[in-house]
């Protein structure tokens, strides 16, 4: 029994590293993607080079993050698997270079077989992951940028593999600001252990007020992109009821809450909370792909 619940443990540790349930969601952004090219017939070895491109990358990037981050996590995120003990560093580091290379091969791989557009945008991703993981995190803004980009570009990506439409940009967009506007609220979550550190994220150099409302400026900006696709005819009413209910009206919440969530603790349950806008988003363009 307890070999059995080390096993589970162990298990969990290595879902825990790779964020099993974000690399899930990456998988379900390719899925909307697809949907959203309407008429575009993929093959399995599309759907096979799609998910497995972005899955691999996805999950290697985000263990590479916790190595690079270990020293930071032992304050702020001590349960992490690295500073816990669970994992250690070195494994993870094998780990993380070895689906991150899997996700490079098969980005190539879909070159040679004339898919050269998602092919490049899967090598350009990898590059972009590795770059912020070691360098560009480091740089105020720089580095929630390059995460609004990678967010954004998965949607281009899936629809790549078809024809890529307003759609799949208008997706791109939307997932674009959210991720901005996520990545400053989990820097003032952050910035604490950042400092000590000494790592000058955004709200380290702007202040944190200024850092929450430019959070909240992104956030409302959302707002307007997600209804202009039913006015131009590209998504459907039902669309648009969907991405009001379950991703617009709560986007206008935390954009009242997030100035008033200025405090490390307040803002990582906010940085939490904002997953269920990304779900609601996603659903709503999977709504919009299937009643085109």
């Amino acid at each position: 029994m307890a070999r059995r619940r080390r096993k589970r443990s162990k298990l969990g540790a290595w879902m825990s590293l790779i964020r099993l349930w974000n690399a899930i969601f990456a998988l379900a952004c390719v899925f909307v993607g697809f949907s959203l090219a309407a008429q575009a017939d993929f093959t399995a070895l599309d759907w096979f080079l799609a998910l497995g491109i972005s899955g691999l990358i996805f999950a290697g990037g985000n263990a590479l993050n916790d190595c690079i981050d270990t020293e930071i996590d032992k304050s702020a995120h001590p349960s992490r698997p690295i500073p816990s003990g669970a994992i250690s560093r070195r494994d993870a580091l094998f780990v993380s270079w070895g689906l991150l290379s899997g996700g490079v091969v098969l980005s190539a791989l879909a070159i040679v077989l004339d898919r050269n557009i998602p092919g490049a945008i899967g090598l350009i991703s990898a590059f972009l992951i590795i770059t912020y993981d070691y360098y560009l995190k480091k740089i105020p803004l720089a580095g929630n940028i390059t995460i609004g980009i990678l967010g954004g570009a998965i949607f281009v990506f899936a629809g790549s593999f078809g024809e890529i439409n307003a759609r799949h940009l208008f997706a791109a967009g939307f997932a674009l600001l959210f991720h901005i506007a996520r990545e400053i609220v989990k820097d003032i979550a952050d910035l604490p252990a950042e400092e000590a550190s000494g790592i000058r994220t955004f709200p380290a150099k702007v202040g944190v007020e200024s850092a929450a409302r430019l959070a909240t400026v992104l956030l409302v900006a959302i707002v307007p992109i997600t209804i202009v696709p039913f006015f131009l005819e590209i998504l459907s009413l039902w669309y648009l009821g969907a991405v009001i209910l379950f991703a617009d009206l709560p986007i206008i919440l935390f954009a009242w809450l997030i100035p008033q969530s200025t405090t490390p603790r307040r803002a990582e349950k906010i940085a939490h909370d904002l997953k269920w806008i990304m779900a609601g988003g996603l659903f709503s363009l999977y709504i919009g792909g299937i009643t085109i």
